[in-house]
Formats: C-alpha cells, sequence, structure tokens
C-alpha cells in the first residue's frame, strides 16, 4: 500500500516536470560545439599558441632583449591568427570586418 503512493508520487512529479521544462533535442542545434559555424578547429589550436606566446612575452622582467625576442615572435602569431579568422568569415560567406 505505501509502494503504490510512491509510485503515484513519483508519477505524477515526472509528469510535471516534462510539462513544465522545455527539453531540447540536441540534433536541432546547428553548431553543436561552436559559438559561430565557421569556427573550425585549427582557429582553436592557434588561439592557444597565440595565448602561449602571450604568457612567453610577459614572463621575462629583466632580459629585455629575450622579452623583445619573444614579443616579436607574439605580435607574429597573432597577425597569423587574425589573418585565419579573416580567411574562415571570408570563406565561409560572413564577410564580416573586424
Amino acid at each position: 500500500m505505501h509502494g503504490n503512493s510512491n509510485e503515484k508520487s513519483q508519477e505524477a512529479l515526472e509528469s510535471a516536470c516534462r510539462t513544465s521544462f522545455r527539453i531540447r533535442n540536441i540534433s536541432q542545434k546547428a553548431t553543436p560545439n561552436n559559438s559561430v559555424p565557421w569556427w573550425k578547429q585549427n582557429l582553436t589550436i592557434l588561439r592557444e599558441k597565440v595565448n602561449a606566446q602571450r604568457r612567453k612575452c610577459q614572463r621575462p622582467k629583466d632580459n629585455n632583449d629575450l622579452r623583445d625576442h619573444r614579443k616579436e615572435q607574439y605580435l607574429a602569431t597573432k597577425a597569423e591568427y587574425a589573418a585565419a579568422i579573416r580567411k574562415e568569415r571570408y570563406t565561409s560567406g560572413m564577410s564580416i570586418a573586424l
């Protein structure tokens, strides 16, 4: 007798949740892991590379020559990353100006 009431309350709770919570179908989402459809895996790798170069650039405090060399590397990597983003946007038909 006690188990039957628990089952009824469980069913009522599940029914209330199904009607009140919106369940989104995963297959309907256009871009499953990307915020923009033109984003590619190579851009993620380049972004990580740019961030690593920036951290390396900021690390040396006393050695100005090393800091300048790493800054040049960072700026070159950053320019490569920006160019790759512009290229992906252009080739995907979303020619949005930076």
